[in-house]
Parts: C-alpha cells; sequence; structure tokens
C-alpha cells in the first residue's frame, strides 16, 4: 500500500504518514486534528481561521478512506467528522456568544440566537437552526 502524507500548511500542522495496520499514526493522526482545532477553532475564532481549518480538514479526510485499521483510526475517523461539523457551525454563525468568540463579528445578534443542528437526509449533512 502507498504511503500518503498530509501537506504542513501551517503552525498547528506537522507532517505525518500513517502506515496501514498501526495504532500509533492515529494517535498522531488525532493529536494532529486537536492541534488544527485549538488553533482555528478554539475560543478566538475568525473567518481566514476557519478556512484554513476547513482546508487542512479536507486534506486529512483523505486519508480516511485510505483502508487504515484499528479502533485508534475508527476513533479518529469520528472526530474529524465532528471536527468538520463544530467547524462549519462555526463557519454559519456570525457572530460571538457566550465564549465563543468570532473576531470578525465580536458582538451577539440577536436572530442568532438559536441552536445549529445537523442530521443526515438521504445520505448528506444537512444543517437546521432550531430557535431558543
Amino acid at each position: 500500500m502507498a504511503r500518503r502524507s498530509v501537506a504542513d500548511p501551517g503552525p498547528a500542522t506537522k507532517r505525518f504518514v500513517p502506515p496501514a495496520g498501526q495504532d500509533e499514526p492515529a494517535r498522531e493522526a488525532a493529536r494532529h486534528l486537536s492541534a488544527i482545532m485549538q488553533e482555528y477553532a478554539g475560543i478566538v475564532r475568525s473567518r481566514e481561521g476557519l478556512a484554513q481549518a476547513k482546508g487542512l480538514l479536507a486534506r486529512m479526510a483523505g486519508l480516511a478512506g485510505s483502508g487504515f485499521a484499528g479502533r485508534d483510526w475508527w476513533e479518529w475517523q469520528n472526530s474529524l467528522t465532528v471536527a468538520r461539523l463544530v467547524i462549519e457551525a462555526a463557519w454559519l454563525r456570525e457572530e460571538s456568544r457566550g465564549a465563543h468568540y468570532r473576531s470578525d463579528f465580536p458582538q451577539a445578534r440577536p436572530e442568532w440566537l438559536a441552536h445549529i443542528v445537523w442530521q443526515k437526509d438521504r445520505g448528506a449533512e444537512v444543517c437546521k437552526l432550531c430557535l431558543g
């Protein structure tokens, strides 16, 4: 099986090459994912940072279907899905609310007093806003 890697596009990333069937590369991928989320989708967020995170997660998603096995890989794939949905929800919410601050949208907006809910519809994720 060919080895694949994620490019090194920013300070929160590093190269990793996960060989099939080994858990340590999955743990390294999980640490990599955690660093991306802390750097770009933590308490202080911006459209630019969220865009960078989206790109990095898209690159990581290419590894998810690469034939890697083991519980750690399944957990990493699930974490990658959750991270992608968190980033998409933060991208949609153009305001600051509670402990989550959007540096490009510093004020709370009453029209965003809602929950963002993702669900599957015929295999595709669909976003819903649920008021109060």
